[in-house]
């Protein structure tokens, strides 16, 4: 499926075409701008709901980070990590640092996607690079930044064996 799709930035046009193909781990979805491509291991589609949004009609800045954290549990148990077992096993994931760029709002009953990618960052950090684009018009709404690391019953950090053997594998695609 591909649709094409044009839009302004400053005053160049640009065309946009949104690809997605089967892929073994889920879905995968270029995003083409200006010779610009980035592959995501991982999309989700989701819904606003009423009472995501404020007073301004709009969704709340800190629903979105609820947003990309359901998409980060849905991929890792995709990828066979369960992320209450690990807690089970005093491995607690978490997030150390967020960075969040918000560019235009959604709105009440808006659809969009989120995109994800894993990426290691150090020998015991990694992050999740996640976009939301707003559907059906595939307009950026958030790029996100999200570093974690894995700590043990000791509170100390240590990525387990088959959190390591993702990141080792996992690569982040930019053309």
């Amino acid at each position: 499926m591909v649709l094409p799709k044009s839009g302004r930035v400053g005053r160049r046009r640009v065309f946009i075409t949104i690809k997605a193909l089967p892929h073994s781990e889920g879905f995968v979805v270029y995003l083409k701008m200006n010779l610009f491509l980035v592959m995501y291991s991982f999309t989700l589609e989701l819904s606003v709901r009423d009472y995501e949004c404020d007073m301004q009609g709009i969704v709340n800045n800190s629903v979105y980070q609820n947003y990309i954290e359901h998409v980060r549990h849905e991929y890792l148990k995709q990828v066979g990590i369960d992320f209450s077992e690990y807690t089970r096993q005093g491995i607690n994931l978490v997030v150390v640092r967020a960075e969040l760029d918000y560019k235009l709002p959604l709105t009440s009953g808006d659809t969009f996607v989120v995109g994800l990618n894993l990426q290691r960052e150090s020998p015991l950090k990694f992050a999740f690079y996640q976009d939301i684009f707003r559907l059906p018009d595939h307009k950026p709404v958030l790029k996100a930044k999200i570093i974690g690391t894995a700590l043990n019953r000791k509170g100390r950090p240590e990525i387990p064996p088959q959190l390591d053997a993702l990141l080792t594998t996992t690569k982040l695609t930019n053309v």
